[in-house]
């Protein structure tokens, strides 16, 4: 495309309520109507964290050899961004989960496997000290069981994301 101009381009959306990743094309037309131009456009919608709420918990299920994402929006001067995978099949050896954890520029980092192992269940964890401020990704996977294994269809679990050294916009008093 060659920079011939610069040109301003104003939209009206509704955002969306839900958590997750958003894409559209934005057409582009002349007076006439006629498309000149297609943009693409992604919007990402993730869960937020602030002085007073500094964690975020999902539940979810995932069947094996799927994934499910996750979206956390990490504020400018957090000191640290702690995840925790769990498996909440106590009951279901086999059942397992882990987390590809993408930051903001695009490092892929990876959580052990959480897992469920008779009355046990190891939880995966993966922290960040300073981490980059934006939208972190966290994709859960669960792998594809062994044939045989007894392992469940359908795995549930919990992530937990905490993040630390927020701090509340000041209180400004005037007199009066």
């Amino acid at each position: 495309i060659q920079a011939v101009r610069e040109r301003e381009v104003r939209l009206k959306y509704d955002a969306p309520v839900s958590e997750g990743l958003y894409s559209a094309m934005v057409v582009c037309r002349d007076q006439a109507g006629t498309p000149v131009t297609e943009i693409p456009v992604t919007y990402v919608r993730a869960a937020g964290f602030t002085p007073r709420a500094n964690s975020v918990e999902r539940m979810g299920e995932v069947e094996p050899g799927r994934w499910r994402r996750h979206y956390v929006r990490v504020p400018e001067g957090a000191t640290s961004l702690k995840l925790t995978l769990s498996v909440l099949q106590q009951d279901e050896p086999g059942a397992s989960a882990m987390a590809y954890v993408i930051s903001p520029d695009g490092q892929v980092n990876v959580t052990g496997l959480s897992r469920a192992e008779g009355n046990l269940v190891t939880v995966a964890q993966f922290q960040s000290d300073s981490p980059k401020p934006g939208v972190w990704e966290i994709v859960v996977y669960s792998p594809i069981p062994g044939v045989g294994t007894g392992a469940p269809s359908i795995v549930r679990y919990k992530l937990d994301a905490v993040c630390m050294g927020l701090l509340a916009a000041p209180v400004v008093r005037t007199p009066g």
